[in-house]
């Protein structure tokens, strides 16, 4: 009985054990398997980017010996006959097939090379205007002449990478080849070959081993030649097609951006400015007025009480002044409804210190942030020559030309004025940064003082 349980108690053992090295040779040969699968994968994926790098350079030649050629004859056409009406259409065509071009290679570029996808240019050209027009938005668009410099610098890059990728693919192919072909054009072992044609003297033996060897390092080196052909090609393209695209629409992007907060922020301070007007300031009027009812009430009572009611009902007066001012200073109503023209013929006439004024603007209205910034300009330069500048007379001119407003505010002060951080000349050329303007200050000791600032009106 003990032998026969010894026995059983073995063969369960060695079942267990031949079960487990089963278990441990099948998770080998799986992750044999799944390494090779691997090893498959990788290689698969090599191959596929070598193959439409290759497809890139070789559909790349022909298409840039034709960009080449429609450059080279379209462009000096065109500009040799843009005195007559025919140089408006053929260069019209010329830059349009530029730009066909280079979108064909903005698409390989994404789809072969593997490029991140980029915005379409936005054409300078209106689809609906006139033909001389069209070319004349054409010729103004910095990307019509960089697609021309692409067609024309492009092609000589294109045959030189096309030929790298040819020699290396024929070396690749034809080397480890050689000892068949060395045969079918050499009239056998003892014939004549490439090598003997140079004066090598090498028999059939040597040169095809030399070709073997070649055409071994091509064959393993054929990624490393493709691929830096097909980048070479690729950054001349990009640094003509695609950076100055991108770097447009991120401006483009930007500007949008700064235009919206600029409207959002005029809103909101539109809004503001009624709010104050609908709410606390008409308050502020209705309880001056029962103050004034009251004072008059109470006309034979306490003296104390009328005092009271008087003195709270100048505060409240003041109070109601300094909410129009602070009302002004958020968006000033006669901006708002009037336009510009007429802001700054108030601001002249309330100011302090005499002042004359020549306003000459061929628009009625401009944008909310160029108002906003020429307003409050001349509004803070005139509260400066008020309280800092002693003067006893200042002007104002404000003008429009090319696309800018120039304002000039002079008086007649001790001068002597200057930059600090933290004053008001600061304020106002920090604002008129916002807005892409800028100012300059002339103030000499004894004056005059003048300020010059440029507002874009774009």
């Amino acid at each position: 009985m003990a032998s026969t349980s010894f026995t059983n108690s073995a063969l369960k053992d060695r079942a267990l054990t031949d079960r487990s090295l089963s278990g441990t040779a099948y998770a080998k040969s799986r992750g044999m398997f799944t390494s090779r699968s691997s090893l498959v994968a990788t290689a698969t994926a090599w191959a596929a980017t070598l193959g439409r790098r290759l497809t890139y350079l070789m559909v790349g030649f022909p298409l840039s010996l034709a960009a080449f050629i429609v450059m080279m004859v379209g462009l000096p056409t065109g500009l040799g006959t843009l005195i007559t009406f025919i140089g408006f259409p053929i260069l019209l065509l010329t830059l349009s097939a530029a730009r066909g071009f280079a979108t064909v290679e903005r698409t390989m570029l994404v789809s072969l090379v593997d490029m991140e996808p980029i915005p379409e240019p936005v054409p300078a050209d209106d689809a609906s205007a006139g033909l001389v027009e069209r070319v004349k938005g054409l010729l103004t668009d910095r990307q019509s002449w960089l697609n021309v410099a692409h067609g024309v610098v492009g092609f000589p890059v294109s045959v030189f990478t096309w030929a790298v990728a040819v020699a290396w693919c024929v070396a690749a192919v034809a080397g480890p080849s050689a000892p068949i072909w060395l045969l079918l054009t050499s009239d056998g072992p003892d014939g004549i070959g490439p090598l003997d044609l140079l004066g090598a003297g090498a028999g059939y033996l040597a040169q095809s081993v030399t070709y073997v060897v070649i055409g071994l390092l091509a064959l393993v080196t054929l990624p490393v030649g493709v691929f830096g052909a097909a980048w070479l090609r690729a950054t001349v393209a990009r640094s003509f097609l695609i950076d100055p695209v991108v770097e447009r629409a991120k401006v483009s992007s930007l500007t949008e951006g700064r235009d919206a907060a600029r409207s959002a922020e005029a809103g909101t301070f539109r809004r503001l400015e009624r709010d104050i007007h609908d709410g606390p300031q008409q308050r502020l009027v209705r309880l001056s007025m029962d103050l004034g009812r009251a004072e008059m009430k109470a006309s034979g009572s306490d003296p104390e009480l009328k005092e009271a009611l008087a003195d709270a009902k100048r505060q409240t007066t003041d109070a109601l002044e300094e909410l129009r001012a602070l009302s002004r200073g958020i968006a000033p109503p006669v901006l708002v409804d009037r336009g510009l023209l007429a802001a700054l013929e108030e601001l002249v006439q309330r100011s302090p210190v005499p002042t004359t004024a020549e306003i000459d603007l061929t628009q009625d209205r401009f944008e909310s942030h160029v108002e906003s910034a020429v307003y409050f300009f001349v509004s803070e330069a005139l509260t400066n020559v008020a309280k800092h500048a002693l003067a006893s007379h200042a002007s104002v001119k404000v003008l429009e030309e090319d696309g800018h407003v120039w304002i000039t505010i002079t008086d007649d002060g001790a001068g002597g004025a200057e930059f600090t951080d933290g004053h008001g000349l600061s304020g106002l050329r920090q604002r008129l940064r916002s807005v892409d303007g800028h100012m300059e200050l002339n103030s000499p000791l004894g004056g005059p003082t003048v300020l010059v600032a440029e507002v874009p009106c774009a």
